[in-house]
């Protein structure tokens, strides 16, 4: 290979990571929001016994609501972080920004493995240039500060995209550095990297696929014979996915938890409906990296309405098809982009979708996966890093054509503006949405102002106007939003606690029904509390009654009569001790039951 003067390889991963880390400096907050705030500080540590929890138990059981999510790799890095930051929650954002370099840097290698596969015409490669090294550099830098990250690097509990990530992006290198000179190294690396990538997130669950298609596009001529015996090894990754399938499968034994739907209405459950939604996801997701604004945390308001961009996809599918002899790598990464994101659409992510072999179910969505969301698209665009560094090679290729040397620099410095001019129109928005992910008000009103039309939207900003005392105005949204949207069962019940805090019990009576009338059982809860504030004993305890009776996992059970009895009852405290304590044996990693026993104990035993 030519290296390029002056840049070597070193430089050249100095420079990514730093774009890396300029971009996300500002996102290491001393604070967890959102689901955030469910698992950090953590909860569980280095020992043999919380290791092997960790392994056998849905990954949201802590929180005390199993979501049918198991990803043990990713919650082992949060044990990790906390043995070495303790209850410093930056220590968290830092692990993130740093796994963020560590992504970029891989991709970079990737980019410049499949930028060296360009075929000449005696069979060999095309040597990697400068115009060609800066291509790959560049590609890597915009990947680095590109916005749509901002969701899966500033959110402590979304690493899990950054993880799986890293986890496909290293297997993919493996092959394409190793897999000719070194096949037993290379397919060895790959399984592992597999294995490891779906522990961390299902969605890695792709990478089969995109192992065989990237040596099927990096061939170099072979037979077909030649081209099958390379494809063999692919078979061995079944080993890896079936070993955390049975691992997945035994640690989700237990159905996930019914918390209601976000919206109304889900999407419809039949094949045809599912594709045509996925379609319109997959030019959502599109839109969002090539125009990153403006920014959301919640797209439970996206319907697949009218044109679906399936024209947008023959566009770009076609332009992979006439790219596959041109530059087999352009190819593969519009590839990547569709496969990366299958996982997360909802032709997979459907409730009406599940996995069987002979009757046994091997796979079913957990009941927390989203419809469309930026973090789904963390992976998926390295893929498209691709393309663009293809594209910037072809402009060097242009220019270093000419026998002057002044010429092939220009193509260098071409390349190098182009990289430079996305970094600038690029950062600043990712700083930016940096910022507002360091305070919840700040966040879900910028969420707010992205989509006023979306009900979820404005569902989400309650709470935090609840938390700072602004709750005239949380009061308000329910009056205004309620009436003019279709809302969730989760916005009734956050509009019953707005409207308790100004004295309004009789809406808060009526926003508690309606929530349990949409199948959010935990509302009993509150509907149970609010009775008491009213005088009405009775109801009070026949809610208490339905908010245990609605619970069919026993930890839970025990710990939802554990809390009635310390809201409702302080005399019995001793028993709400004795149902916090039984869900604890039955899952020692239930956080909730865990703080309130210590809220018992800080009660009953006051320091002096």
């Amino acid at each position: 290979m030519n290296r390029p003067p002056g840049l070597g390889r070193a430089l050249a991963a100095l420079l990514v990571a730093a774009a890396a880390v300029l971009a996300y400096f500002n996102a290491a907050p001393p604070i967890a929001l959102y689901d955030d705030a469910l698992f950090v500080p953590n909860h569980f540590g280095l020992d043999f016994g919380s290791i092997v929890r960790l392994f056998t138990e849905d990954s949201w059981i802590s929180a005390g609501h199993p979501m049918g999510v198991y990803r043990p790799l990713t919650l082992f890095t949060f044990a990790v972080d906390q043995a070495a930051f303790g209850p410093n929650v930056s220590g968290f954002h830092i692990t993130n920004i740093l796994l963020h370099v560590g992504a970029c840097l891989l991709l970079y290698g990737l980019l410049c493995s499949l930028l060296r596969t360009r075929p000449l015409k005696d069979g060999g490669d095309e040597p990697l240039s400068a115009a060609t090294f800066a291509a790959a550099v560049v590609a890597a830098c915009v990947f680095a500060v590109h916005p749509i990250h901002t969701e899966a690097v500033d959110s402590i509990f979304n690493r899990s995209e950054i993880l799986a990530a890293i986890g496909v992006l290293a297997g993919l290198w493996s092959l394409a550095a190793w897999s000719e000179r070194k096949p037993r190294r290379a397919w060895f690396g790959a399984a592992a990297c597999y294995f490891l990538a779906l522990l961390c997130r299902e969605s890695a669950v792709s990478f089969p696929v995109l192992a065989g298609l990237l040596l099927w596009l990096l061939d170099r001529g072979q037979r077909r014979r030649g081209l099958a015996k390379r494809l063999l090894p692919v078979a061995w990754l079944a080993l890896p996915l079936a070993i955390y399938f049975a691992m997945r499968h035994a640690a989700l034994s237990a159905p996930p938890a019914d918390i209601g739907p976000l919206l109304s209405e889900e999407p419809p459950g039949d094949l045809g409906s599912r594709l045509l939604f996925t379609l319109a996801s997959l030019r959502e997701y599109l839109r969002m990296i090539v125009w990153p604004h403006p920014l959301r945390v919640s797209y439970e308001n996206f319907q697949a309405i009218g044109n679906v961009g399936i024209g947008i996809h023959l566009a770009v599918l076609a332009l992979a098809v006439w790219a596959r002899r041109r530059a087999p790598g352009l190819t593969f990464g519009i590839a990547f982009f569709y496969l990366a994101l299958l996982p997360s659409t909802r032709l997979l992510t459907s409730p009406h979708f599940s996995v069987s072999v002979a009757g046994h179910e091997l796979f079913r969505p957990g009941s927390g996966l989203n419809k469309v969301a930026e973090r789904y698209a963390y992976m998926p665009s390295a893929g498209l890093a691709a393309p663009l560094a293809f594209g910037l090679a072809a402009l060097g290729r242009y220019f270093s054509a000419s026998p002057s040397r002044s010429r092939r620099k220009i193509g260098v410095l071409s390349i190098m503006i182009v990289g430079l001019g996305s970094a600038l129109l690029l950062t600043p928005l990712t700083l930016s949405r940096n910022v507002q992910w360091r305070n919840e008000v700040d966040l879900w009103e910028a969420e707010v102002m992205a989509d006023p039309t979306n009900p979820d939207a404005w569902r989400l900003v309650i709470i935090p106007y609840l938390n700072v005392g602004r709750n005239e105005q949380a009061a308000a949204i329910c009056d205004i939003v309620a009436p003019k949207y279709r809302v969730s069962p989760l916005f009734h019940h956050n509009c019953g606690l707005a409207y308790v805090r100004v004295r309004r019990f009789t809406d808060a009576e009526a926003a508690y029904k309606r929530a349990l009338d949409g199948g959010l059982t935990f509302a009993h809860v509150n509907l149970a509390v609010l009775y008491r504030k009213m005088g009405r004993e009775r109801d009070s305890e026949a809610e208490s009654r339905l908010a245990v009776e609605a619970e069919t996992d026993p930890a839970v059970r025990h710990f939802r009569r554990g809390q009635m009895l310390k809201l409702l009852h302080r005399h019995r405290w001793a028993e709400a001790r004795n149902e916090f304590e039984q869900a604890l044996k039955l899952q020692p990693n239930f956080t909730d039951a865990a703080e309130l026993l210590k809220e018992l104990d800080g009660v009953e035993n006051p320091r002096p």
